[in-house]
């Protein structure tokens, strides 16, 4: 209840008891008492003592009998008298109380509305912070509102919720967007010296070889393989960075998620001998519009970073989960491994950070993933507050329909 409710209720309580105070005085106790001060009683009552007077000079016998009954008149007027000046006294009484209780509702009444306004000003003051940090790009704090503008902060809360989740990933897709054109530049570049040093290597092996000595040779083919296999774990790299430069643009289809995900269970399970996929989906389809080849390209990364992560053991287990809410399909992947290490999380969906070893991984497979999800106007985010490694896939589900091809 706000204060301008409560206020008001007690000021109009006290007028109804105030004017019901005013009714029964006016009605109940002046019209009895008014009557004892009529003019014809007290004249009555003079009238009588002059007859006990005359009573008194007729009846000399009796005289002291109507001398003590006119005393007892005579006190009665005293005690009308009395009566008939505190009767005033009252009346003037409550009168002024009238006046007080009067002029205490008037102060309440213009004290109700200056705090009435002093709330509605802090409110808005509250609301205009609010607005101010959601146009800043900041999440919302400060004190809370409360009543009529309650409402009005849940919805800025909820508006800057949503501004910043797609906020940022705009940003994550401007930033993914920005190390594809550095990876294009960089294969380019690397791609020409590489094929160049290849071949001069093989122009100067069938220019020398003939005027090489045993000892020669022997250095020029140990030579030889650490060039070739610099020069192969070079173009291994390059290959990678042509592969994240160019991830195509999604070509969206309807089609059921629930069996999507379970299909590339089913054909994958035993793609890695240390590790055991599983699945667990609704009953009912989820459609959704999506380029089927790009989500496995996705899903195939993180189990393959599961599987890597494993080692030699040979009882991992991953678990794809899908569900919906409100609107989206939620896709949960979540394995039993060591996880991702404190220093990597915060940085795990940037391109080239990895904590494999040099040579076994260059860190674009989850840079890669997360673009195919955001091109898709989704999302995957990773759970740190969960064991082992744990993400979340999220994407838009679209209207119940059969799927088309």
């Amino acid at each position: 209840m706000s204060i301008k409710t409560t206020l008001t209720g007690s000021i109009l309580l006290v007028i109804g008891l105030l004017i019901s105070f005013n009714y029964v005085y006016r009605h109940l106790t002046v019209p009895w008492i008014q009557f004892l001060f009529q003019a014809d009683f007290i004249s009555i009552l003079e009238q009588s003592q002059n007859d006990q007077k005359q009573l008194a000079v007729l009846d000399p016998e009796n005289e002291a009998a109507y001398r003590k009954q006119y005393g007892v008149i005579q006190d009665l007027k005293s005690h009308l008298q009395v009566l008939e000046h505190n009767q005033k006294n009252l009346q003037n009484t409550l009168n002024r109380v009238y006046l007080i209780v009067l002029a205490v509702i008037f102060s309440l009444a213009i004290t109700a509305y200056l705090l009435h306004q002093n709330y509605v000003k802090q409110n808005l003051y509250t609301l205009r912070l609010l607005i101010e940090q959601l146009l800043d790009n900041q999440i919302p704090s400060g004190p809370q509102v409360k009543g009529v503008f309650k409402k009005m902060e849940l919805m800025i809360r909820d508006a800057t919720a949503i501004l910043m989740q797609k906020n940022r990933k705009i940003k994550t897709l401007d930033h993914l967007t920005q190390w594809q054109e550095s990876a294009r530049r960089h294969a380019h570049e690397i791609k020409t010296p590489l094929t160049a040093s290849r071949l001069e290597l093989e122009r100067l092996e069938h220019v020398l070889l003939p005027h090489l000595s045993e000892e020669a040779m022997a250095v020029w083919e140990k030579g030889k393989v650490n060039i070739i296999n610099d020069l192969d774990r070079l173009k291994e790299f390059t290959t990678g960075f042509s592969s994240f430069g160019k991830i195509n643009k999604p070509k969206l289809k309807k089609m059921d998620l629930a069996e999507t995900i379970c299909d590339f269970v089913e054909i994958y399970q035993h793609a890695w001998p240390n590790l055991k996929l599983s699945v667990s989906c609704p009953e009912t389809p989820v459609w959704i519009q999506a380029d089927k080849d790009l989500l496995r390209q996705s899903w195939m990364n993180l189990v393959q970073n599961s599987a890597q992560a494993q080692e030699s053991k040979h009882n991992g287990m991953a678990t794809f989960t899908l569900k919906v809410e409100e609107g989206l399909a939620v896709l949960n992947y979540k394995d039993n491994g060591p996880g991702v290490s404190a220093e990597i999380a915060p940085r795990i969906f940037e391109p080239y950070v990895t904590s494999k070893d040099i040579g076994k991984g260059m860190g674009l497979g989850m840079a890669i993933s997360k673009k195919i999800f955001l091109d898709h106007q989704g999302d995957l985010e990773f759970d740190k507050s969960q064991n082992g490694a744990s993400f979340q896939m999220t994407l838009p589900v679209s209207p119940s329909g059969e799927k088309t091809c």
